[in-house]
């Protein structure tokens, strides 16, 4: 075939209505597939909590509303190093980043692998007496300040029967990350010391790490073998004394306290006169607790099968109002009853924070009948409470919980840390006052699986794999049919 009759035959091709439709697909398909070629790239750009939903029962990806509104402070860059080896991501540390990423223009996240800045590493690494950095830890930095978060400080595990079968793994990663900010951006923190010489509760590290994270220093103090409490000092810390303190540590805590200083005191109850002066003192503020145990009336607020283990009641103090708005619980066991004074001075202020219902009842001695008896003191009383004083521009703080199953970790852990947040929240409180930082709550990553049962399972294979693609298979039919009539 010659070269004019090709062209001809060609030209001819193109002039058909086959031609140009085939013409009209390839340049519909082209700017489809230019356009999606944009979308990605456009949608890539946005910001991550645009295009990624976090639908996790506890919003383990969510930032809280506290560390939002420290990041709106921010007016200096914080770098915040992850360290990491490719492949070696941990993927609810790297969500979070990436949305934390976004909170201000001041917060610069940079990915450093080991392996290529291998002195940075172990620059970090001999700073803070490491032997080795693991991935996913965390170096925050701000001008001259800097604070390391080691892997493991970013997780918890909670043995939730007691025996290792079933374990709550709790995400840490919005309060570390807020606290070590809070800290390099504004240098924020405090001392506490705990005094001792009274066969002090101890805290367990979970307690401690808790507390760290709040900016705060944890030091012992014996007043006894110092004779003073030092400069330094932001918080003296009663914890759960067994003991009464002396009548010279008594008179050098009110010294503290009419200077501006803050106490924080977990007591145990007592029925007697065993707190003789730590209650001589709290009654100078305002503060009378009853001698003997707290059991409640109200059965709605009974955990378990005795009235001695309770689920508090809550004000709307700061403290505690949070707890109560994120639907945690608060459980005691036998507490001392707490009263406020009538006869309050002008410059004081007292708040209950965790009440009883009006039907509780005391319990002179700890017996094995809870049941109420004639003659039991009935009515409402406080757990704990919040005190407040200003005399001539100085300010004076306390917060009392009158129960040491504040500080126990199998209470706490079964009300999912709202016994903890309690103590969190009273520290923060006691530093910083009505504006300052609470405590945020971790997230539990102990995820919710759907399950089928057998029958449930085959329906849902019959829709799958039969019903669906018949569905498809109909309507590809009946537009071929349609098609071919025309």
């Amino acid at each position: 075939m010659s070269d004019k009759k090709i062209t001809s035959s060609v030209k001819k091709d193109m002039k058909t209505r086959k031609f140009k439709m085939g013409g009209y697909s390839l340049i519909v398909t082209v700017l489809f597939v230019a356009v999606v070629i944009i979308l990605n790239i456009g949608v890539s750009k946005l910001p991550v909590s645009m295009i990624q939903k976090d639908i996790t029962s506890d919003k383990v990806y969510e930032i809280s509303d506290l560390s939002k509104s420290i990041a709106e402070k921010l007016d200096e860059e914080v770098i915040i190093y992850w360290i990491v080896t490719e492949g070696k991501e941990d993927v609810n540390l790297q969500h979070f980043l990436e949305r934390y990423d976004e909170l201000s223009g001041y917060i610069k996240l940079e990915r450093v692998d080991p392996t290529q800045y291998s002195k940075f590493v172990n620059d970090i690494a001999m700073a803070e007496n490491l032997d080795t950095v693991t991935d996913n830890s965390l170096y925050i930095v701000c001008d001259e300040r800097a604070r390391f978060i080691k892997r493991d400080m970013l997780y918890s595990q909670d043995y939730v029967d007691g025996y290792g079968s079933d374990v709550e793994l709790y995400f840490y990663g919005d309060s570390c990350i807020t606290s070590a900010l809070d800290y390099v951006a504004f240098g924020t923190s405090a001392n506490m010391y705990i005094l001792n010489g009274h066969g002090e509760g101890i805290m367990s590290s979970d307690y401690v790490q808790a507390i760290e994270k709040l900016n705060i220093n944890i030091k012992d103090l014996s007043i006894v073998t110092e004779g003073t409490i030092p400069e330094d000092a932001d918080i003296l810390f009663l914890c759960a004394p067994e003991g009464d303190i002396s009548r010279e540590e008594e008179a050098l805590i009110f010294d503290f306290l009419q200077k501006g200083g803050k106490l924080m005191a977990v007591t145990y109850p007592t029925d007697g006169d065993e707190h003789h002066n730590i209650e001589e003192l709290m009654n100078y503020y305002g503060v009378t607790a009853v001698p003997g145990y707290v059991m409640e009336g109200d059965s709605s607020l009974i955990a378990g099968n005795t009235p001695a283990v309770m689920i508090t009641g809550y004000t709307d103090h700061k403290i505690v109002e949070p707890i109560a708005n994120a639907g945690y619980y608060v459980m005691l066991f036998a507490p001392q009853g707490l009263v406020v004074n009538s006869d309050l001075r002008d410059t004081l202020s007292v708040t209950p924070l965790l009440i009883s219902s009006p039907s509780a009842y005391i319990k002179s001695k700890m017996t094995n009948s809870y049941d109420k008896k004639d003659g039991d003191i009935t009515g409402q009383f406080a757990y704990a409470v919040a005190i407040d004083e200003t005399v001539d521009g100085v300010n004076s703080k306390i917060v009392w919980v009158a129960s040491d199953a504040i500080l126990d970790d199998n209470m706490n852990e079964m009300v999912s840390g709202g016994n903890q947040e309690v103590l969190l929240n009273s520290l923060s409180y006691l530093t910083q006052g009505e504006d300052g930082n609470l405590a945020i709550h971790p997230k539990n990553l102990k995820y919710e699986y759907l399950f089928f049962n057998g029958s449930q399972g085959t329906i849902l294979s019959i829709i799958v794999i039969g019903v669906i693609p018949l569905i498809y298979g109909c309507i590809g039919l009946v537009i071929y049919f349609k098609r071919k009539k025309k």
